[in-house]
């Protein structure tokens, strides 16, 4: 059982780890217990199982609630850096499990918050949101020139440079494509630009498996491109959120010091 737990752990499967926990966490009757759980609960104080079942219990909470781990709550950042850092652990774990259309799908979700966030910061009042879609804001002293370059970046990806008639307006909901042409619009740093595109480059398959109920192309989506994501992903923090890298490797210190204690 101690094997298998750990087994669970090194693979990230922290609901299965936690359900062989439980049934060690309750034995007032040692002689109640069949004799291969007894034999473990000898090896592991009641403490020791205690303090694993909570990490365990608070893991899984952040892949059935996306809750923000505990441990996260009580690091010295801002309450944005702790929801992007904390969705980052989801995806990356995530991306070990090899649940590729769920990384897909929330990695486009957290870079569009991070970028958000970095547009809010420097460009205040530039975004205004209408109930949870955010807009370019008509008041904002650059937002007709912002409208001109994006409407003219769309016609030419469409092949209708020709067209009058705006296609992206004010009412128009922004996205990550719109966020990175604001992006290049004020001239930020072009690796992170560089970062965004790779974000964007696996957006037709994430589309396919969000919204067309497609089934991936492993081609398309070997390891080392899922690697690069991840990479993009932390780039983003970084540059954008500030966030230190120490932060990213949080699985795996725990997933060592738990299956340690398992041993």
């Amino acid at each position: 059982m101690k094997k298998t737990a750990r087994d669970f752990i090194e693979k990230f499967d922290y609901k299965e780890a936690l359900d062989i926990l439980d049934q060690l966490s309750d034995f007032p009757n040692l002689k109640s217990l069949r004799e291969e759980i007894r034999d473990v609960v000898n090896c592991l104080s009641k403490k020791k199982i205690a303090y694993i079942r909570e990490k365990l219990y608070d893991f899984s909470r952040v892949f059935k609630n996306q809750s923000i781990l505990s441990d996260i709550l009580s690091f010295p950042l801002d309450d944005s850096q702790k929801k992007a850092l904390n969705y980052y652990l989801m995806i990356d774990v995530l991306k070990e499990r090899e649940h590729i259309a769920d990384v897909l799908i929330k990695a486009k979700s957290l870079a569009e918050f991070v970028i958000e966030e970095i547009i809010k910061k420097d460009h205040e009042g530039l975004i205004v949101f209408d109930g949870n879609l955010p807009k370019l804001n008509p008041s904002f002293p650059d937002c007709e020139a912002i409208l001109d370059d994006i409407d003219k970046k769309m016609k030419k990806s469409r092949g209708i440079e020709d067209t009058e008639e705006r296609i992206f307006s004010v009412q128009s909901t922004l996205n990550l494509l719109s966020y990175l042409n604001i992006l290049e619009f004020y001239e930020y740093d072009s690796q992170l630009q560089t970062a965004i595109n790779g974000i964007l480059s696996l957006n037709g398959e994430r589309n396919k498996v969000a919204h067309g109920l497609s089934e991936i192309d492993t081609r398309l989506l070997s390891r080392k491109k899922l690697k690069q994501l991840s990479e993009n992903l932390r780039l983003l923090l970084v540059d954008c959120l500030g966030i230190d890298s120490s932060y990213f490797n949080y699985y795996d210190k725990q997933n060592k010091e738990l299956t340690k204690m398992l041993e």
